[in-house]
């Protein structure tokens, strides 16, 4: 049965119009969707799981995901969300922090769509 829900999760990540990324309470990367690897192909696109978030981010964004993670872990905020007006259309980049027994922090998803 857990598989099947594993399945069934996998494949509705798949077919959002969206990059969703699982970075863990260690800012290692988990999970990528298809949409994520195809966006992050340059730097390893599946690849990327296992990886530190931390090492694949900029060092001003190192700092902003560290921030936000005090954050979540004490409970401060409950999303963080981000937007790049861009020349023809607008990245929206969405944190959504994850808890076990709604107390320990998990890490959290990281969802990127676009608006035009």
């Amino acid at each position: 049965m857990l598989k099947n829900n594993y399945e069934a999760i996998e494949k509705a990540f798949n077919y959002l119009n969206a990059v969703v990324v699982y970075i863990d309470e260690n800012f290692f990367i988990k999970y990528v969707n298809e949409k994520a690897a195809l966006h992050f192909e340059k730097y390893g696109g599946k690849d990327l799981i296992g990886k530190s978030a931390l090492e694949c981010n900029f060092e001003n964004s190192s700092r902003k995901l560290n921030s936000m993670y005090e954050s979540f872990k004490n409970k401060e905020i409950k999303t963080k969300e981000f937007n790049n007006i861009l020349e023809d259309r607008t990245q929206h980049i969405v944190y959504l922090p994850i808890y076990e027994d709604e107390n320990v922090f998990k890490g959290c998803v990281e969802l990127q769509y676009y608006t035009f």
